[in-house]
């Protein structure tokens, strides 16, 4: 019971970022004594920070249960999606798998092929696939963004010019149709669009979560992509205009 009301600790603070001691005890129904104990052993593992009274997330229990929400997120679709992209993998083939929740989905149906290079700049996506024996792994160095597992930077970019792959899985942040892929993170942007030059197909995967939306820096317009992989929520304009500009999509 300790460890899930630790667990339960941990996602209310995720929540509502901080809160009193009193609170949380009553709201677990335990003494005050108790809900220090489990903070004393939250705080040992670098989870919490307690201050007079109350208590918040440290920084890394932040990224870390970040990371985790994003994977849960429309988890069974981006499953259905992976599973569909990982269809069009033939053995034999070199792609590549850009860092992500749902190319994570695409690399864990890729296990058992045979003849098969991926290059990633996803650390779990390599640890995914490092027990694959058909599977031979391309790891992209640089500077590691922690709180998605991801490699981006110069060293990143500039290994991509030794590389051709046959086909690129894109992950989406964000997917406008009159503005194209976008992304916060200026120096992913700029490696994906390495990654888009280095292939000669490029597969954008996507749940319709990510559609409607914009960010600041730019990935590729959407001409750009020869297929886009998503579920049925998509909306029936962005469908129509992705007919419109060429680009076969499935919704599965």
């Amino acid at each position: 019971m300790g460890v899930e009301r630790r667990d339960a600790i941990l996602s209310y603070l995720w929540r509502h970022q901080s809160a009193r001691v009193g609170a949380l005890a009553e709201m677990f129904d335990v003494s005050t004594v108790t809900v220090r104990a489990d903070l004393s052993s939250l705080e040992t593992a670098g989870m919490v920070v307690r201050l007079h009274g109350a208590v918040r997330l440290s920084k890394s229990a932040e990224s870390e249960l970040a990371f985790a929400e994003r994977r849960r997120a429309n988890g069974a679709a981006k499953a259905r999606i992976g599973a569909a992209a990982a269809a069009l993998v033939q053995e034999g083939d070199s792609i590549a798998l850009d860092a992500g929740t749902t190319t994570l989905e695409i690399a864990r149906r890729l296990k058992e092929r045979e003849a098969l290079i991926v290059v990633t700049n996803g650390l779990d996506i390599a640890m995914e696939l490092s027990h694959a024996p058909g599977v031979e792994i391309v790891m992209l160095g640089g500077r590691i963004r922690k709180s998605a597992l991801s490699f981006s930077g110069r060293e990143a970019e500039d290994s991509l010019s030794l590389y051709r792959m046959d086909r690129l899985f894109l992950g989406v942040d964000a997917f406008d149709i009159g503005v194209g892929l976008t992304t916060d993170h200026e120096s992913e942007a700029r490696l994906n669009r390495a990654m888009i030059a280095a292939a000669g197909e490029v597969v954008a995967v996507a749940d319709s979560s990510k559609f409607g939306r914009r960010a600041l820096n730019l990935v590729a317009p959407v001409e750009r992509l020869d297929h886009l992989i998503t579920d049925t929520g998509i909306p029936a304009e962005t469908g129509a205009a992705l007919d419109a500009r060429g680009v076969v999509w499935s919704a599965v």
